[in-house]
């Protein structure tokens, strides 16, 4: 259940995967009053401008973006030891109750940061203050093309109220020409996940873990 105590945490590779994933699933938390936190490997140049827009819909939404501001070259030349020193670093002081990660797909940067996640999430015996989070979901992007296995969610979130303003957002990064850049599209995509659970439109995860 979703409520003002709630934490959530996103880690989106580049700037407008969290808006095309889970931007509805953000929203929905903000319109309750929630904490949100979105970590980035990359920006784009709209983020400051898409925040802005998140801010309108309550709650408190902050980022970062930890190629531009932590760390001096490509992500892939940095040792993994350094990056999930990192990771743990803003868990530890975020303290989420529920984790967004993405799937693992044909993107070296999609991969890398889903590596890195279930390191710095992982149930740590060994440092009894690291903080645990409960919930950790995936969720795909792109449709997971080039994967051999099919992405089954098993956790969707009722997004029809919030799906206007997901387009929103999602037309302020449209700017690069990406496919899913059209309210239609987008649409289509959480119409497909609503029918699959009920509703009218929907986003799809896929449960990692779970504490209820």
């Amino acid at each position: 259940m979703i409520s003002s105590n709630s934490r959530l945490m996103v880690f989106s590779a580049h700037a407008d995967d969290e808006a095309l994933n889970s931007g509805g699933t953000i929203i929905k938390y903000l319109n309750s009053g929630a904490s949100v936190y979105v970590l980035y490997f990359f920006p784009k140049k709209e983020l400051n401008e898409v925040h802005a827009k998140f801010r309108e819909y309550g709650g408190n939404i902050k980022y970062k973006v930890m190629i531009d501001e932590h760390f001096d070259g490509l992500i892939n030349g940095l040792s993994y030891h350094s990056l999930v020193s990192f990771f743990d670093k803003e868990i530890d002081s975020f303290k989420p109750d529920t984790a967004i990660i993405p799937y693992p797909n044909y993107h070296q940067d999609h991969e890398l940061m889903h590596k890195i996640c279930l390191t710095s999430l992982r149930i740590s015996v060994e440092n009894k203050s690291k903080h645990y989070v409960e919930n950790v979901f995936e969720v795909a992007s792109d449709f997971v093309w080039g994967r051999q296995e099919i992405y089954n969610p098993n956790l969707f979130c009722d997004i029809t109220e919030q799906i206007e303003k997901k387009i929103e957002i999602i037309m302020l990064y449209a700017r690069n020409g990406n496919v899913y850049d059209n309210g239609d599209n987008i649409r289509s995509i959480a119409s497909y996940y609503g029918i699959q659970s009920g509703c009218k439109y929907a986003e799809a995860f896929r449960i990692l873990r779970c504490k209820i």
